[in-house]
């Protein structure tokens, strides 16, 4: 019975000594496995946005045109000024107003002119004046057909002087390519850009001519009809309904001085000897024909008048323009400003320009925001801007630690079975922000490695798990 006994005990402390054994060797393996940490794929709220440098910026403005075809006297004015509605901008030279009064003057003696005219048809013929009148019109037959003929070799020339111009023109291209190639002095490309230049002068010369000889070829053919007119009015002057004509074209005459009186009492009464702002603003963008002295026609642009109001204009790179629309929020910081300002994308620029960005040359397009709410920032103050392009309130994320990018350029993550054992998915991008990153391949509560190690991990490898903790959990 005693012998029973102690095979026993010594059966009970061999099991013991077999569990332990079992344990200490599970142990052991457990403390072999590599040790990661996992965090489930969840959802929450990604907002992905556009950073960008910019400054602040007087809004919209309007150009500022000439009224009328003078020439500039005073200018009171320079960049910058702010002004008001009424404001004397600058005044004009009284010449042009002087020039439009002698031509009125002219105007009114033609009128008188015509009215003689009009009372004198009913003559008598005289021989001397059929003469005079038939000599007349052969003088300007005569005229015509030499002016045509001038014309005529003027064409020949111009068509001539285009050609040399187009060969100029090709010559100094091809001369500043060489120039900037470093096959080409600069006093060799000035000389093929001043032979251009002569050769356009010629052509504005001979065109010039032509334009001279088309207005006498236009006067002579006037003269013949008037001594044409004043011929038949002679000849027929006995005939009634004849008569009736001619003094209706001589009314037709008297209307077209009257009329022409007029548009010229007009343009006086229109005149401006000054111009004032049509509202307030302030002066930008001063062009070159906006000086005392200079000649301006009526249309001029001449500068331009913004609103006081000031916008924040950002530099946004063209890489980034895809996702940038008009309306989007935007919040805008300024070094010295604790609070955060908040406004809208309200205009987009058409055209991107080179700008050193933060000692990096890039390619941007200007982005309008108009801030919510007045604020104190001064014209050109440098500003940080964040313009928010989406917001996903759900979207489907893992930590952005936790991706890696083949040898192919394809984004995988490592997630973790049941079993502990790495399985290795491919997923597909949406978006990110600082944190994490919206991705498809993936279901909501897979747990995934959040800083894989691409060397040391392979598929279907066991490890020790630890679970994060998730912020923010949708």
């Amino acid at each position: 019975m005693k012998k029973k006994k102690k095979v026993i005990i010594a059966a009970a402390i061999l099991i013991l000594i077999i569990l332990f054994l079992i344990i200490k060797i599970t142990s052991s393996s457990e403390d072999a496995l590599p040790s990661v940490t996992t965090e489930q794929v969840h959802t929450q709220k990604i907002v992905t946005e556009v950073s960008a440098t910019g400054t602040v910026a007087l809004a919209d403005s309007n150009r500022f045109y000439s009224s009328s075809t003078a020439t500039i006297k005073e200018i009171y004015v320079d960049e910058g000024d702010v002004v008001k509605k009424g404001q004397v901008l600058f005044t004009y030279n009284e010449k042009a107003l002087d020039d439009l009064e002698n031509q009125l003057a002219a105007a009114q003696l033609d009128i008188k002119s015509n009215e003689v005219a009009l009372k004198s048809i009913d003559v008598e013929i005289d021989p001397s004046e059929i003469k005079e009148y038939t000599a007349a019109i052969n003088q300007c037959d005569t005229n015509i057909q030499s002016i045509n003929y001038q014309i005529e070799q003027l064409d020949i020339q111009i068509r001539q002087a285009e050609t040399d111009l187009s060969k100029a023109l090709e010559d100094y291209n091809n001369d500043t390519l060489l120039y900037e190639s470093g096959g080409l002095s600069l006093d060799a490309l000035k000389t093929s850009e001043n032979e251009y230049n002569q050769k356009l002068n010629d052509l504005e010369l001979l065109k010039s001519r032509k334009n001279e000889q088309q207005l006498s070829l236009n006067t002579e053919k006037a003269n013949k009809e008037v001594a044409q007119a004043k011929y038949d009015q002679l000849i027929n002057q006995n005939n009634t309904a004849e008569t009736k004509n001619k003094k209706e074209a001589q009314q037709i005459a008297l209307q077209q001085a009257k009329l022409k009186a007029q548009q010229i009492q007009d343009e006086i009464a229109k005149f401006k000897t000054e111009e004032t702002a049509p509202y307030d603003g302030v002066i930008i963008n001063l062009q070159e024909d906006f000086m005392s002295g200079a000649a301006v026609s009526e249309g001029t642009y001449l500068f331009e008048i913004s609103d006081e109001n000031t916008v924040i204009n950002l530099d946004v790179p063209e890489y980034d323009m895809q996702s940038v629309t008009l309306n989007q929020p935007v919040t805008v910081t300024c070094d010295g400003y604790d609070d955060e300002f908040t406004g809208t994308v309200t205009k987009i620029y058409p055209t991107a320009e080179k700008k050193t960005i933060k000692n990096s040359e890039k390619n941007v397009v200007t982005v309008q925001v108009t801030l919510n709410e007045h604020t104190d920032l001064s014209l050109g103050y440098s500003v940080e801007g964040k313009i928010i392009t989406s917001t996903n309130e759900n979207a489907v994320v893992v930590p952005v630690s936790a991706y890696l990018t083949d040898e192919t350029g394809k984004d995988y993550v490592y997630a973790v079975d049941e079993n502990n054992t790495l399985v290795k998915k491919y997923i597909t991008i949406k978006n990110y922000d600082n944190m994490y990153i919206e991705i498809e391949g993936l279901n909501i509560g897979e747990k995934v490695v959040t800083s894989p190690d691409e060397n040391t991990m392979t598929e279907g490898m066991l490890v020790a798990v630890s679970e994060a903790d998730i912020n923010d959990q949708g």
